[in-house]
């Protein structure tokens, strides 16, 4: 089986957030020795490498699609990522633990019209059900405000489904708003 080569260059990603909120609170509170963290229930050092989708890496992402309630076929999500290969303006993202793929998030980058301004849209973001809660998903939402900035974004957005409503939360704690819904109807071709 080959392996196709990317057209973009690989990014990793590896910023422990629980690092960091260690340092800063032992600053401040150099008795305590553990860091609460909204929203992460266990605070382990977790290296993430955050990573171009390949299509090595299919299975995985189906899996995890499956997770959202999406079943695209194999075939359907090796053509997103090779149309994301060679194009400037979506990019599909896998996360790596520990040599197991645990997340995936897929970016696009946009002119909104009206304010003449780029936006960066998170149009897919899972963790794998057996980690979340860890802050793996707030570290795929840094990194992506981190790729909308080198694409010269002025803003991040995300879409998420109606009914996930705790997922609402999360995104209202991490300092999204919302802002407006989205309508959404199937273009049906002429017979």
């Amino acid at each position: 089986m080959s392996v196709m080569k990317c057209a973009k260059p690989v990014r990793e990603y590896n910023d422990n957030p629980c690092i960091k909120s260690i340092r800063r609170i032992h600053k401040v509170y150099p008795q305590r020795a553990l860091p609460l963290i909204p929203g992460v229930k266990q605070c382990e050092s977790m290296s993430l490498i955050i990573r171009n989708a390949t299509s090595s890496d299919l299975k995985d992402i189906s899996s995890l699609l499956l997770q959202l309630g999406y079943n695209p076929s194999i075939d359907q999500i090796n053509e997103l990522i090779q149309r994301s290969n060679v194009t400037s303006n979506s990019e599909i993202f896998v996360a790596e633990h520990s040599d197991s793929i645990v997340g995936l998030m897929a970016l696009i980058y946009f002119d909104y019209f009206p304010t003449s301004q780029k936006i960066c849209r998170i149009t897919a973001l899972v963790v794998k059900a057996s980690k979340r809660s860890r802050g793996l998903g707030t570290k795929l939402i840094r990194f992506a405000q981190a790729e909308g900035l080198k694409e010269h974004c002025v803003g991040i957005e995300i879409t998420t489904a109606t009914g996930r409503e705790g997922t609402h939360v999360y995104y209202k704690n991490l300092g999204f708003a919302k802002t407006s819904f989205r309508f959404y109807k199937s273009i049906e071709r002429d017979v």
